[in-house]
């Protein structure tokens, strides 16, 4: 078994080591990585819902750590010597953020469970984000208040104990764990927060943590899923918030207290505009389709109109005005209404509608020109690119066939 350094000291950053092994491995892309194992490491691997520690070994960049049976193997981008002795340095600044993410998930965890009776279930802590499960659905109310504690008790500046208990002891330990743990089980405590088995590294005072944030929740499996950020990462992202807080006020002329009124205000203006948008539409579609009618029935009269049908081509226009033309088209025409709209670049959004007509020669015409649509007895609609020219076509021949 690899003598695990950081599992006494996480502020060992620095070390000497024999090299055991150094098998070469190939990655799917066939680059070339070495497999070295030492007799002592400072480097944690990943395990328990953790991501490994990055660093430099022996000169050569340690781009992964794994763990079996108490042997950890250091995945490198150079090979070593096997025999020899060589440096470690354990990259400081991320081991540090992943102890206080890691302390900050205990101190929520152990809250969660005590206050709501809660279980951790799930655990995912990475450079991009820090992801819990909970056993139970928690409120918003209770969140807010469970996140409260939690930065109490980090400002309460609370030792972190982590050691190993003998038999005796850990018989009377009452400690949170997520499956059945076999061999010597590493506690973590905080006294009057948590107790809990685990083999991570963590800060030595719960002010380290320095602030705890919830980003995110959403209901999970019949528990709760939360997104949490300590340290940094809860300032990195306090800082993009203000940010993104600071462009939306210059963009909505609105001062940062009052975005989401201005919000609702655009969105207000925005509904209006596509209700007089839509307005504007269906009037389009009406005129139009009352020119090709009048038209029709003069040339060729009323009841040949309505035999040949109506095809209207359209700017390119919202498909729900196609729809809500339906039914005044009904009332004013009793034939096949073809309705295209868009434009030969990007396609034509199409309605037809018609009583008796059988739509499925029609929808397989479109398939067999990149076509795709469906429908029902009364209509079909869907979308087509064609040009436009081309579209007179498609849709006479289809009504010469229906007659």
């Amino acid at each position: 078994m690899t003598e695990a350094i950081f599992d006494r000291d996480s502020r060992e950053l620095s070390f000497k080591a024999r090299v055991l092994s150094c098998e070469e491995r190939r990655t799917a892309a066939g680059e070339s990585r070495f497999a070295v194992v030492l007799d002592r490491t400072a480097f944690f691997p990943e395990q328990g819902g953790q991501k490994a520690d990055r660093g430099t070994l022996g000169g050569a960049s340690l781009l992964d750590a794994e763990i079996h049976e108490g042997v950890i193997t250091h995945i490198l981008d150079a090979p070593l010597e096997a025999g020899s002795e060589v440096e470690g340095e354990v990259d400081w600044p991320r081991r540090f953020d992943f102890m206080q993410q890691h302390t900050g998930e205990h101190i929520l965890s152990g809250l969660a469970n005590r206050l709501y009776g809660a279980e951790n279930v799930g655990f995912h802590l990475s450079e991009r984000e820090v992801q819990l499960d909970f056993s139970v659905q928690l409120s918003e109310a209770e969140l807010e208040a469970l996140e409260h504690a939690a930065n109490q008790a980090i400002f309460r500046d609370i030792p972190v104990k982590a050691y190993y208990p003998n038999a005796e002891e850990l018989a009377a330990l009452n400690y949170r764990q997520k499956k059945e743990l076999t061999g010597a089980i590493r506690i973590v405590e905080l006294e009057g927060v948590d107790c809990c088995a685990c083999c991570a590294p963590h800060v030595a005072r719960s002010s380290e943590v320095g602030i705890l944030k919830i980003l995110s929740t959403m209901n999970y499996k019949g528990g709760t899923r939360l997104y949490i950020a300590c340290g940094m990462r809860a300032v990195q992202d306090y800082a993009a918030r203000i940010r993104e807080a600071q462009q939306l006020s210059k963009l909505l002329s609105a001062p940062q207290g009052e975005l989401s009124a201005a919000v609702v205000r655009v969105q207000e203006k925005a509904m209006a505009a596509e209700q007089r948008a839509a307005e504007t539409a269906l009037a389009l579609i009406l005129l139009r389709a009352e020119a090709e009618i009048r038209e029709k029935a003069q040339t060729q009269g009323r009841e040949q109109a309505e035999a040949d049908g109506i095809c209207l081509i359209l700017p390119p226009l919202p498909e729900s005005a196609l729809q809500r033309a339906v039914k005044p088209l009904k009332e004013l025409f009793s034939g096949v209404v073809a309705l295209f709209a868009g434009d030969d670049e990007n396609g034509y959004a199409f309605l037809m509608f018609g009583d008796g007509v059988d739509w499925k020669p029609f929808l397989a015409e479109l398939r067999t020109r990149g076509g795709k649509g469906g429908g029902g007895k009364d209509r079909v609609q869907g979308r087509l690119l064609c040009r436009a020219k081309d579209l007179h076509t498609i849709f006479h021949d289809f009504v010469i066939k229906q007659n």
